[in-house]
């Protein structure tokens, strides 16, 4: 009731008593989802944690935990809790769906910071073949497909998330980029990247300056390096910082040549 309210001293007062009184994996869970609320990450773990101690085998909780260790950078403990989630759930896919793609995707997401992204591949994979509607899914498995150099797989996912979802900026920007500076010239479509750039553009109210980068890169892929230098140089001016601002000037320098930025293609493993 209280957590309902938003109570979440009372809340935790409340679950407190109950601990006293019976304490079980449940109430813990219950602990752990209020300090979730109240900012507060590791005693979220803590109270996971027992919750995991009284029931070992309910995976709800290793999915809260990994979240809750991603935030604390814990990256090595929220991997082994996608693990278990994923090992309690292999034998009944369909029992609890939505917990299986959430530990599918948390994992994958946790290989692409890693640069393993032919594992984040596959793991999102498995999160499409749990849930074929989410366009978040589509979307991060088409950034990992551009990194592996299966461009043609990454416009059809970028492709489907924006059927999935009409006004994900990301996947414009994303399909825009590969259209734009693809290494492979059949992928590349420098109008139809230019007109996909401007609708992410416009989607984040002018706000994200990635958004500017990616037009500029497709005016230089259609010829127009002067509009390439103007937008390249307004990102610039209006914030790019570190690894951003230095792609920035290299990219900046091609345009000043009258040459178009190409994606270097992934080495060969």
């Amino acid at each position: 009731m209280y957590f309902q309210k938003k109570e979440y001293s009372k809340a935790l007062s409340d679950y407190s008593q109950q601990v006293r009184l019976n304490p079980n994996s449940s109430v813990f869970e219950s602990m752990g989802d209020v300090y979730v609320e109240m900012g507060d990450s590791a005693k979220a773990v803590e109270s996971y944690t027992e919750s995991i101690n009284q029931n070992p085998k309910k995976a709800s909780v290793y999915v809260s935990r990994a979240w809750e260790y991603l935030k604390l950078n814990s990256i090595d403990s929220a991997l082994i809790d996608c693990n278990m989630t994923i090992l309690l759930l292999s034998d009944d896919a369909n029992k609890r769906p939505v917990l299986l793609e959430s530990a599918y995707g948390m994992r994958g997401s946790i290989f692409s910071r890693r640069g393993k992204y032919d594992r984040a591949y596959d793991d999102y994979s498995s999160a499409i073949g749990i849930n074929a509607t989410n366009s978040i899914t589509y979307n991060l498995r088409g950034w990992m497909a551009v990194c592996l150099g299966e461009y043609g797989k990454s416009i059809i996912d970028f492709e489907t998330a924006l059927q999935l979802n009409p006004k994900d900026d990301l996947a414009y920007r994303r399909l825009a980029w590969v259209m734009a500076t693809c290494p492979v010239a059949k992928y590349r479509n420098g109008q139809k990247a230019l007109e996909n750039a401007k609708k992410a553009y416009d989607l984040t109210a002018w706000k994200d300056l990635l958004n500017l980068t990616t037009i500029a890169a497709a005016y230089a892929e259609i010829g127009d390096f002067e509009q390439a230098v103007t937008w390249e140089q307004k990102a610039e001016n209006e914030g790019l910082k570190n690894q951003d601002l230095k792609d920035s000037q290299a990219r900046l320098e091609l345009y000043k040549q009258k040459k178009p930025f190409r994606l270097a293609m992934p080495k060969a493993n």
